[in-house]
């Protein structure tokens, strides 16, 4: 949850570089390169939330019944889809960085980003409520597995 955090907070921060308006994203090349990109990344990190709320649930369980096992062949054996859905998602994502050159504000000349307090203001209340949401996820989680672990 770490990086997924960096990856979104460093993503936020370059696309306020690069990008200058919203409608940027599908009038420059940049912007739809970076569209495609963002979609494909919404894509694993909804993969992770199916992870962390349901399988890891269930791999804990299917690790108990079954300690003999390694958790790569218990992940491999029950949930074969997923992991190779993750792999298709990944490998796109990085198929489509290297069309992510220049900048959409360059491309439709506009000015470049200006910092501000109220910039770094509003990104540092972005930073704290992912921040909030990630460890919420992470106790929700937690108390799903442990719910589950109860019940077996």
């Amino acid at each position: 949850m770490v990086c997924v955090a960096a990856v979104t907070v460093s993503g936020l921060w370059l696309s306020w570089k690069h990008v200058g308006a919203v409608s940027q994203l599908w009038t420059t090349g940049y912007g739809l390169a970076l569209l495609v990109k963002v979609l494909l990344v919404l894509g694993l990190v909804t993969a992770g939330a199916f992870n962390q709320f349901w399988l890891m649930p269930r791999i804990a369980h299917a690790r108990r019944t079954d300690d003999t096992s390694s958790l790569l062949h218990l992940t491999l054996r029950h949930f074969p889809k997923v992991v190779w859905g993750e792999v298709v998602l990944g490998v796109a994502v990085l198929a489509v960085v290297p069309f992510i050159t220049g900048s959409a504000r360059a491309e439709a000349s506009d000015a470049k980003a200006v910092s501000s307090g109220t910039v770094f203001a509003a990104g540092a209340a972005l930073v704290l409520a992912l921040g909030v949401s990630l460890y919420a996820t992470a106790k929700a989680s937690d108390a799903l597995a442990r719910r589950q672990g109860a019940t077996a």
